[in-house]
């Protein structure tokens, strides 16, 4: 368990969680996802290899990363879940599936230290000005068992770059680069999948996603960025705030989103326009609905704490108004837009507290919201004479107020 923890260690104050639900219809497994705000300790490595309860997902960065905003980006879905009868596994050299000490010893044999170590030389002629990823591959071979994908991949860069032609190019490639070649009905069930839509590469899918140089890709062009392709979006992670926080990972950028703009295609392409200095293209409606809803199956969720909703945020707000301003020495400097507390009841004008909300640039309830949420927190109205004059007022329970100063201490000689 050491060595293997040890393979994937990452951020140790958070971790992810995923729980499988069972497969959907289309065959295809269904989970949640999630992050947990606590100790990655040795017990949750132990259980993901024993295959009890949720699989552990680690977040690849140190904890002396800045994380802004209560994002912690993407977790690693850990492989070699349960794993004596593991699905997630490695391939060893000659395609088979690697136990867990046969992946350590790979791991040894193979892992390098920096990305120059790596380097293969690929012919300009092969996948002229596409994706990185898909030259390499066509250089060094296609892993057993990803070759469909593969030839789907090549497909869509061929449709780019011989739109007229890339049929006969594609039984060529196949025959060419993929060891052996697919049968010629897999070639035919390929080229009828290409034909139905304009698709974009699988980047976040094998073989390719091991090769992605998105910065280089996106400068090709016939690569992720090139004839005004849509920008590729994968990894999506909800900041359970109230309203929430939403994060995208677009290309290798992740950008910060409110639901608006993750739910309307004009507003993310704005946002997009704004963040990235790019203007990614439209598409129909029903694709980008689809998209949209592809990320939310594997959606990421942060919870927060009760303070991070709308209501925890107008209570801490209400205190505030309540205690930290001058206040009324009388009913009736009430209309100078003072508290005024009496018998354990804090009394004010409603509009006076919603001016001071405004101040404060907490704007998201109207007068309807803002009165509900005070009947929630035990607030009620009543009407007082003032100044000869009947006002209506609210009363909530008076909050504690602070008994004693802040110490600060004393600086004899100023340091200029």
């Amino acid at each position: 368990m050491e060595r293997f923890k040890s393979i994937f260690e990452g951020l140790d104050v958070a971790y992810g969680q995923h729980q499988s639900e069972g497969k959907r219809a289309d065959g295809k497994q269904e989970g949640k996802s999630y992050i947990v705000k606590q100790e990655v300790k040795d017990e949750l490595w132990t259980e993901h290899l024993n295959g009890n309860g949720p699989s552990l997902g680690i977040i690849p960065i140190r904890a002396d990363n800045i994380i802004e905003k209560g994002d912690l980006g993407n977790f690693l879905n850990l492989p070699y879940y349960n794993s004596k009868n593991t699905t997630r596994y490695a391939y060893k050299d000659d395609g088979t599936a690697a136990t867990l000490p046969e992946f350590i010893s790979l791991y040894n044999k193979y892992s390098v230290s920096g990305t120059d170590e790596v380097a293969i030389q690929v012919s300009g002629d092969v996948i002229k000005d596409g994706p990185p990823c898909l030259q390499q591959l066509c250089t060094q071979g296609f892993p057993e068992g990803t070759r469909n994908n593969g030839l789907f991949n090549i497909g869509v860069y061929l449709r780019k770059f011989d739109p007229d032609g890339w049929k006969t190019l594609l039984e060529k490639y196949n025959q060419d680069y993929m060891t052996p070649p697919l049968s010629a009905s897999e070639v035919v069930t390929v080229q009828k999948q290409l034909e139905k839509k304009e698709y974009n590469y699988r980047c976040k899918e094998p073989p390719i996603n091991s090769y992605c140089n998105s910065k280089v890709c996106r400068g090709r062009k016939y690569g992720i960025g090139g004839n005004g392709a849509s920008l590729e979006f994968s990894a999506l992670t909800k900041l359970c705030t109230d309203p929430p926080v939403w994060f995208l990972d677009v290309g290798d950028t992740r950008m910060e989103l409110q639901t608006e703009e993750l739910q309307i295609q004009t507003k993310f392409q704005k946002k997009c326009m704004n963040s990235l200095n790019h203007m990614p293209p439209l598409v129909k409606q029903s694709v980008w609905q689809e998209n949209i809803e592809r990320l939310m199956i594997n959606l990421n969720t942060i919870p927060v704490s009760d303070d991070g909703s709308l209501a925890g945020q107008f209570e801490a707000f209400l205190q505030e108004f309540c205690t930290d301003r001058a206040q009324a020495l009388n009913r009736d400097e009430l209309l100078l837009r003072k508290p005024w507390t009496e018998d354990g009841i804090t009394w004010f004008r409603l509009k006076d507290l919603t001016d001071y909300l405004t101040r404060n640039k907490f704007t998201y309830f109207n007068t309807g919201q803002l009165v509900q949420a005070l009947r929630k927190l035990k607030g009620k109205s009543d009407k007082f004479n003032l100044k000869g004059r009947t006002v209506r007022v609210w009363g909530v329970p008076a909050y504690q107020q602070q008994d004693s100063a802040f110490d600060i201490k004393e600086i004899d000689d100023a340091p200029f």
